[in-house]
């Protein structure tokens, strides 16, 4: 990804973890622990995307993921077989991109290449939390541009990743 005109005094910040530069500021993903929700309540956990833009003290939310976790044993059908095509244990941990709206608070930053550095974030947690995949479905073809460029691999309508 480009970086342009970002302030020396930022671009001297090395970001932490769970944060990014971008040419907008620093944007980071929130998250507990992923390994928290795993075998807990069912259903979709939404984790807040922030933005500190450059010059200012204050963060703001634009968007968020939605997460599920999932144990391999439970996948089904073309899934199940993709994760066992991919060396993956029954006992091996994923995780499902259930929503990806980074920007829904922030329209005017769609486009701007900076969806692939949520993604590469959302990545880097996910496998620093132990995860061994992660997937999802989607018709929309910008999703699909971005879970492309991200290295997802397309087996029929599922998108999978290993990290």
């Amino acid at each position: 990804m480009k970086t342009q005109n970002i302030p020396m005094a930022l671009a001297q910040r090395q970001p932490t973890r769970r944060e990014i530069e971008t040419p907008a500021g620093i944007m980071s993903l929130e998250t507990p622990s992923f390994k928290d929700v795993v075998g807990k309540q069912a259903g979709q956990h939404s984790y807040p995307i922030t933005l500190k833009p450059h010059g200012s003290s204050e963060e703001r939310t634009m968007g968020h993921i939605g997460i599920e976790c999932k144990k391999v044993r439970y996948l089904s059908g073309v899934l199940y077989t993709a994760a066992k095509i991919k060396h993956l244990s029954d006992d091996d941990t994923i995780a499902e991109i259930t929503a990806f709206y980074p920007f829904r608070e922030e329209p005017r930053l769609v486009g701007k290449g900076m969806g692939i550095a949520v993604m590469e974030l959302l990545l880097e947690e996910c496998k620093s939390e132990g995860f061994v995949a992660v997937y999802g479905r989607t018709t929309n073809t910008a999703m699909l541009d971005l879970l492309g460029r991200a290295g997802f691999q397309n087996i029929e309508g599922y998108y999978l990743k290993t990290i």
